[in-house]
């Protein structure tokens, strides 16, 4: 048998296909996209006979891998640390979503922060603090929707947003060379906005 000089990916990705997987629900994110890229050439090609489907996120993707799996299909995905991040500092507003979905028959639907160091140009060992300041300052709301009633799970006291803004890279020409205020303002008046009418309407 001929050897071949492979990376670490490549070969995560070689052993999904040996294994003939059936699902692949991706959903590209450093360090494991060579992953997903290799697994969709080859499902593209024909060389590889499984359902290949780029989901909205990593926690969209790994509920899709787990339902699959229930149902005894061979299922393979990749994410990364970072990727399964989830607000860290309300892990029990999590938990208690999903035991509450629990009770429900048929689908269920989780939509969850993702914070990405690469992507969003900040240090990584501010993950924490990145998805912490996304809920503190009212942009990403905690909340559930059951049979059409919206509630809202963590009302945050709202720290401006300019917070979160600053952390990020991706944001850095709200700030240099000079400060966007207008632009700042703009954002967190959308905010307010959003959590008046919250207010207003109970949820």
């Amino acid at each position: 048998m001929d050897s071949q000089m492979m990376t670490g990916n490549l070969a995560a990705a070689w052993g999904a296909r040996l294994a003939d997987v059936d699902y692949i629900p991706a959903f590209p994110i450093t360090p494991q996209t060579e992953i997903v890229e290799a697994l969709a050439k080859w499902c593209e090609g024909g060389e590889l006979a499984a359902r290949f489907v780029t989901m909205d996120s990593e926690h969209s993707m790994m509920t899709a891998a787990g339902a699959a799996e229930a149902t005894g299909a061979r299922v393979f995905t990749a994410t990364s640390s970072q990727g399964l991040l989830y607000a860290p500092r309300y892990p029990l507003d999590l938990e208690e979503k999903f035991a509450r979905a629990a009770a429900f028959t048929g689908p269920k639907m989780f939509l969850m922060l993702a914070a990405c160091p690469t992507g969003w140009l900040y240090d990584p060992g501010e993950t924490p603090e990145v998805a912490k300041l996304a809920v503190e300052t009212g942009l990403w709301p905690l909340k559930e929707a059951i049979n059409g009633v919206v509630t809202h799970t963590y009302v945050p006291k709202r720290r401006p947003v300019e917070a979160y803004l600053k952390l990020q890279g991706r944001f850095r020409h709200l700030f240099e060379p000079t400060v966007q205020t207008e632009a700042i303002q703009h954002i967190q008046a959308r905010v307010d906005a959003y959590w008046e009418r919250a207010t207003r309407e109970g949820s």
